[in-house]
């Protein structure tokens, strides 16, 4: 935390995972949180615990998987009101260790990324999450009033189906009391295809960093913090980008979120400290702003630059004029997927974005030359209006090998095709399009207001 918080950095979000502090009903390890906020007093660098995800004991999964939800919501409350009395302001961590400087924990979040099918399974449930945000956003304010709450916000799920459906207007239309119990909404709004910038905005905006927008518009009552987003710069991933673009994009990021959108982003955290692993093909494993050695990537010292600059965040660079109207297209369209080529692990996925140009209706899509115990799903139809996610599943029995799939595109009488490269190879790869599933700690960039 010390280098952190030399580089100017004062909030990291850290998982407070409730198996590991908890891993047996009512008794308690806290060995692991207590180095951390020993860390936090020491170096002056604030936490945003993530409450996630299920106990083995607790858990609703058929063989006690913490990605599942909790069989009993008043559990994980308990759990929740555990952290807050013994780390938020006044806990008892705190009245026990006089020699130190409290540092309480001020905000805690509900679960990471329960809008995905890899946190919460079998897939994302809106009710559910919702029932579960409520009963522990009244647990925390109960036992420690001075705790902010945040609960998960972003625009889409993410589902084995394929379809795409939104997420926190559900939410909120699950129980439309929910908003006046909690403080913040967590967000994780990144670009897709993984390679596109801050800055990279298209005509629609739901797989855009630009998303933001629309998710204030769901609810502009409430902040929100972006508490992930980052690039990866992994060898041989045809999405992934250079440590140059990594440092160009976390510092347009950073400056076009708290400059132009500042009105309603609170904070913003990079994704990640961690060392990137060097291992070609995973992406997961190389989001990191060090390398594997331990030196940091330009990105890293560009934030710190940011950061140490006494000037506020500039203003975004004017939008440019108007293009020049277009005539209307002709009767036919075209068909494109990005990436051009995904390598996955079996047991792991690979996305791919099915965009079409000149289609004046909907789109029927198919996926063909997937690999013998493989899976793929989309959103069936699409148009020029709205691209299409399509998610190859891998099993564990998948042969290793090189696969070309062929994405064909029917509108009325006309077909087009588009193809990509799917690699398998033996190393299961995470199935999360944003981070690990929390079974190690990480460090992640948070930048103070400018």
């Amino acid at each position: 935390m010390r280098r952190l918080h030399a580089g100017g950095v004062d909030w990291t979000r850290e998982d407070f995972l409730w198996e590991t502090i908890e891993p047996s009903k009512g008794s308690f390890n806290w060995s692991w949180p207590d180095k951390l906020m020993t860390s936090s007093s020491r170096t002056g660098v604030n936490v945003l615990a993530i409450l996630d995800y299920s106990a083995k004991w607790a858990s609703s999964g058929p063989n006690g998987e913490s990605t599942y939800p909790p069989r009993d919501n008043a559990e994980f409350a308990a759990y929740a009101t555990a952290i807050v009395r013994r780390y938020g302001p006044g806990g008892s961590f705190w009245s026990g260790h006089p020699e130190l400087t409290p540092r309480p924990l001020t905000a805690v979040e509900v679960w990471n990324e329960p809008w995905g099918h890899w946190d919460w399974k079998p897939n994302p449930n809106p009710t559910a999450y919702a029932a579960l945000a409520r009963v522990t956003a009244e647990a925390v304010k109960a036992a420690n009033p001075g705790v902010k709450v945040l609960i998960a916000g972003d625009l889409l799920q993410a589902r084995t189906d394929g379809k795409i459906v939104s997420w926190l207007a559900n939410v909120l239309a699950a129980d439309s009391g929910l908003k006046g119990l909690v403080d913040a909404y967590s967000v994780h709004p990144y670009p897709y295809p993984r390679e596109l910038g801050p800055y990279d905005d298209r005509a629609d905006a739901r797989w855009d960093f630009r998303r933001l927008e629309l998710i204030h518009q769901v609810d502009p009552s409430h902040p929100l913090w972006i508490t992930e987003v980052g690039w990866s710069t992994a060898p041989g991933v045809s999405d992934a980008v250079s440590e140059a673009q990594q440092a160009t994009f976390v510092r347009g990021a950073v400056q076009r979120a708290l400059g132009e959108w500042g009105g309603f982003v609170e904070r913003i955290f990079v994704y990640s400290w961690d060392r990137s692993n060097g291992v070609s093909g995973d992406r997961e494993g190389n989001f990191g702003l060090r390398r594997a050695d331990g030196s940091t990537k330009p990105a890293w010292d560009a934030l710190s630059s940011l950061l140490a600059s006494p000037a506020p965040v500039p203003p975004p660079t004017p939008p440019p004029a108007p293009a020049t109207p277009q005539p209307p297209p002709a009767p036919s369209f075209s068909l494109t997927a990005s990436p051009s080529r995904v390598s996955a692990g079996r047991a792991g996925r690979a996305d791919f974005l099915l965009r079409v140009d000149g289609s004046g209706g909907p789109v029927a899509v198919r996926v063909s030359g997937v690999p013998r115990g493989a899976r793929a799903t989309t959103s069936g139809e699409f148009s020029a209006a709205s691209p299409a996610a399509v998610f190859v599943q891998l099993g564990r029995d998948v042969r290793t090998g090189i696969y070309r799939l062929t994405f064909r595109g029917t509108w009325g009488s006309s077909t087009r095709s588009a193809t990509a490269t799917l690699v398998v190879t033996k190393r299961a790869q995470p199935l999360s399009l944003s981070r690990l599933l929390g079974l190690h700690s990480t460090w992640n960039l948070p930048t103070a207001r400018l």
